[in-house]
């Protein structure tokens, strides 16, 4: 599957931003939550163009289901015994570390079995801390990995699934529910993986100019860093406090615009010729977003453990940017390359074309 170019900078890009989020929010907060949805659009419009044209055989489904297993699973394990390996020697040698960052991620080792198999398989549980915290976010993708089976088969049954979404929305804001029940529900994030899904159908009938591609890019831009003025929301991090607030932080704006986003640059991307050193450099970064995602926090105690003041942010950030990149890449090396290689590779069969 190509699935980098300039959409692997892109999702490179978005895996920072919730990278930066957790560990500088003073510098940017809501746009972690945006970057969260940022994926699942494109998770929405992949998952289309895979179930629709690659895994399309008598067992198909199987090998779809078999492929986002491998996709999921493996180096989030990895990196779930890492995180419990350095809470568990921070303790030992720094237990100053694990008390300054758990006051942000509220992570810890878990004591139970449940809470065992909850952090192992994301099973629903009424208990909601994970070790890595952000991995409530693969659970909504596991559960739309098996509903698109059924939901992205044709564009009208996409159209209907859309207006759903949409009216969900509505149904939120008229029951005042608060932002973290919009924000980590399967509920609130369907309308994110339903336009990845309309993506993919209206591509197929059009095409975007240049002039009105850059136009969609430069909008979304402006709106992700300026959401607060728009919006009205203060750009000061208020901790927790905006998870239980009543408001959408234009949200479903910017789901829509990150459907036009991907749009313009998938249509870009068709354009540049494949030896091109920007396709060469997208794919790279792609290759270890998805690490970049799950690994930040595992840096970030490591680092409170060799004792660099996790709000000493002048030193810490720059230090903790090298360590996210560095162990990225060592998981992708020695991780998914050989599972993509061995394994996913023979599953999928044929390739797609974004």
């Amino acid at each position: 599957m190509i699935w980098a170019r300039m959409l692997g900078t892109y999702r490179y890009i978005l895996a920072m931003m919730v990278a930066c989020g957790h560990i500088w929010p003073l510098l940017m907060w809501w746009q972690g939550f945006y970057a969260v949805f940022g994926f699942y659009v494109i998770s929405g419009y992949l998952m289309t163009l895979i179930i629709k044209e690659v895994y399309t055989d008598h067992i198909g489904i199987l090998r779809y289901g078999l492929n986002r297993l491998l996709r999921i699973f493996p180096v989030y394990w990895v990196c779930l015994f890492l995180a419990c390996l350095t809470i568990w020697v921070s303790n030992l040698i720094n237990p100053q570390a694990v008390i300054n960052i758990r006051a942000v991620t509220m992570t810890s080792i878990p004591e139970s079995l449940s809470a065992w198999l909850i952090n192992v398989t994301f099973i629903t549980s009424e208990e909601p801390r994970l070790v890595i915290s952000q991995g409530w976010s693969l659970r909504v993708e596991l559960i739309f990995y098996a509903l698109m089976l059924v939901l992205c088969r044709r564009f009208w049954i996409v159209l209907i699934w859309l207006a759903i979404s949409i009216a969900v929305l509505f149904y939120h804001h008229t029951q005042d529910i608060i932002f973290v029940e919009r924000y980590m529900s399967v509920s609130g994030a369907s309308i994110a993986f339903a336009s990845g899904a309309a993506i993919y159908y209206i591509r197929q009938k059009y095409k975007l100019t240049n002039f009105i591609a850059v136009l969609f890019i430069l909008i979304f831009v402006c709106h992700f860093i300026f959401a607060n003025l728009v919006w009205g929301f203060s750009s000061e991090h208020a901790g927790w406090t905006p998870y239980f607030k009543s408001k959408f932080y234009g949200l479903p704006l910017h789901t829509i615009l990150a459907a036009f986003m991907l749009w313009a640059l998938l249509d870009i991307e068709s354009r540049i010729p494949k030896e091109s050193p920007i396709i060469k450099r997208g794919n790279q970064l792609g290759k270890i977003a998805y690490a970049v995602f799950l690994c930040h926090w595992i840096v970030a105690y490591l680092l409170e453990m060799l004792g660099f003041d996790f709000y000493e942010k002048i030193i810490f950030v720059p230090l903790a940017f090298i360590g996210i990149n560095l162990m990225a890449i060592l998981l992708y090396r020695f991780v998914e390359y050989p599972l993509d290689k061995k394994f996913r590779d023979k599953i999928r069969g044929r390739k797609a074309q974004i």
